[in-house]
């Protein structure tokens, strides 16, 4: 991701502070043992250098909206998914999270001289299907009224494959090498160099659903671990599986009516089994690679030996007494009864500012030191955007698109991110280093994003890897049930997108 490549002065004060630097090289992004030159020649091209950027006088990277840029009082219809915390329509003046997304809305209205109007339907998984209807109706009823949709993650990729939305590298005004878009969609999904859905500071859910791992401070002093060697072990790009298990491992103690229960110390928690997401891609793994010639094909480690060394040592380390069930695993980690504990950065913001003990954050662990970068990934129930692609607005979509993406940038990301995430929420100061490492190892891949597609009785391609460690299925079988069939999956969406016109 591009965040670090910005850093604010007040952050890169903090590093010099820490005398950390090198944390710097973490904005890379690429996957452990990838090449530089599979990267194709069409997206070396989009990647902008950053002493092309303009500033701001507070060291925001600066967008190239054109000044007067004036739209007539037009209005700009949005369909967005039910989803909370993503627009507000009354100012909270005492909380500055929800004051400025309250106030993004109208700086755009007044700064493009538009109106913005949201409709809102439900379109989580269980109403994905449902919500791309009522915009495939829309689309094609030759008199279209939603000009931007604001979609589920996996109910983006559904209405891309009906041809419903606009390359958004033909949408003008919107310019995906800027910062507040996650540049790993344009990287690692891009398709025939299409892309049609895009996210990142416009989206507060892509911050606040990041997996990574918390800990009890408290109950790492009463087991002897220092918390600033594991800090410091982090930051120098040393956090690993094996770590992990080692300070994970015999810390279980019953509470005394010799049942595992909710009462029982544990070493790790994770707290459900969509977190096993984050435990894949923290290990630096994709389910499909793009190749050299801007190609996909399966990830040679998906059907290989270290996916399956991965799965039988998290198989192991979760099925052990030291990890607690994960019916009660956030329980556990709340009631300072757990070390450890997978989530995202939602349970920082929601549930740890009244903790009873003081808690830190770390990155996802890696498979081992010769991984070069830490990985992650964002929960599903994060916002793509997109533009229909028979809009009679489209640059006014555009342009409102880019505005509410550099406005989140400067104004409700560091809400989120740096005031609550680094400052309110958290109780070292280096966890502000540490949540920007995980925030620039966010990682993007098109097995994942379109895995609804990649599928195989319940076996889709995201959940084959959250499957064999819910069920302890051995992996190589998994494999080799369901290698061909992703592969032709893939074709078909290739396929599909290739033939797309607009």
């Amino acid at each position: 991701m591009k965040f670090t490549q910005i850093r604010r002065l007040s952050l890169i004060l903090l590093i010099l502070l820490l005398l950390v630097p090198s944390i710097v090289a973490c904005s890379n992004n690429k996957t452990d043992g990838v090449d530089n030159d599979t990267v194709s020649d069409v997206e070396e091209s989009r990647t902008e250098p950053e002493d092309t950027f303009a500033y701001d006088e507070e060291g925001y990277v600066m967008d190239r909206l054109p000044e007067g840029l004036d739209f007539k009082r037009q209005n700009l219809n949005m369909l967005h998914w039910q989803t909370a915390n993503e627009y507000v329509t009354e100012n909270n003046s005492k909380d500055s999270i929800s004051s400025a997304l309250y106030h993004r809305v109208l700086g755009v209205q007044d700064r493009l001289n538009c109106f913005i109007s949201i409709q809102y339907a439900p379109g989580g998984w269980s109403s994905r299907t449902d919500f791309i209807t009522k915009v495939y109706n829309d689309v094609m009823s030759g008199q279209p009224t939603i000009d931007v949709v604001s979609h589920y993650s996996f109910a983006a990729p559904i209405g891309t494959m009906y041809g419903l939305y606009r390359n958004l590298y033909n949408v003008e005004h919107i310019d995906l090498d800027m910062p507040w878009w996650i540049d790993d969609i344009s990287e690692s999904v891009e398709i025939d160099g299409k892309i049609y859905f895009a996210t990142g500071d416009i989206a507060p859910n892509t911050i606040r659903t990041t997996y990574c791992m918390f800990f009890n401070a408290d109950l790492l002093d009463q087991y002897n671990m220092d918390v600033n060697a594991l800090y410091d072990e982090a930051i120098d790009g040393k956090w690993t599986i094996e770590k992990l298990t080692t300070i994970v491992k015999n810390t279980y103690s019953d509470d005394g009516d010799k049942e595992v229960d909710a009462d029982d110390t544990f070493g790790l928690a994770i707290a459900d089994t969509p977190t096993y997401d984050g435990l894949f891609y923290g290990a630096g793994m994709r389910i499909i690679d793009k190749n050299a010639d801007g190609s996909y094909s399966l990830s040679r480690d998906w059907a290989g030996v270290k996916t399956d060394n991965l799965v039988e040592t998290y198989k192991a380390l979760i099925y052990s007494n030291d990890c607690a069930p994960v019916e009660y695993s956030l329980k556990s980690f709340l009631s300072g009864k757990a070390i450890f504990l997978i989530g995202n950065f939602n349970v920082a913001i929601n549930e740890l500012n009244e903790a009873p003990f003081k808690y830190g954050v770390l990155p996802i662990p890696k498979y081992d030191e010769m991984q070069t970068e830490y990985g992650t990934c964002i929960a599903p129930t994060h916002s793509l955007y997109s533009v229909t692609y028979n809009t009679s607005k489209r640059e006014m979509a555009g342009a409102v698109l880019e505005a509410l993406a550099s406005d989140g940038y400067r104004n409700i990301t560091p809400a989120i991110f740096e005031e609550g995430l680094k400052h309110r929420y958290s109780q070292d100061v280096k966890d502000a280093v540490i949540y920007d490492i995980i925030r620039d190892s966010v990682m993007y891949d098109i097995g994942r994003v379109w895995g609804d597609q990649l599928n195989v009785e319940w076996r889709n391609a995201f959940g084959t890897f959250r499957n064999a460690l819910e069920f302890r299925n051995n992996w190589m079988t998994l494999v080799a049930a369901t290698q061909a069939p992703f592969i032709e999956g893939l074709n078909t969406v290739i396929a599909t997108v290739t033939a797309l016109k607009h």
